[in-house]
């Protein structure tokens, strides 16, 4: 999967988030700071030495680790 919508959000310790995606996949942010918005398109960006991204017009990019495949 290269894109999807987020569909949850759940706050994690130290300013961390759970970030779960509609088809059930979620995964951790790697990064301190706000969560994106519930229904935000994310596209999916994995580099070749294996870090992932989630592009989401208007912000930054996230870093985050895959928590649970669905």
């Amino acid at each position: 999967m290269t894109s999807g919508r987020i569909a949850a959000t759940s706050p994690l310790r130290h300013g961390y988030f759970r970030l779960e995606l509609e088809d059930g996949t979620a995964y951790e942010t790697t990064v301190v700071g706000p969560p994106p918005p519930v229904g935000a398109e994310v596209h999916i960006r994995r580099t070749l030495l294996g870090t992932t991204f989630f592009d989401i017009k208007g912000w930054s990019p996230i870093t985050v680790r895959l928590s649970r495949r669905q």
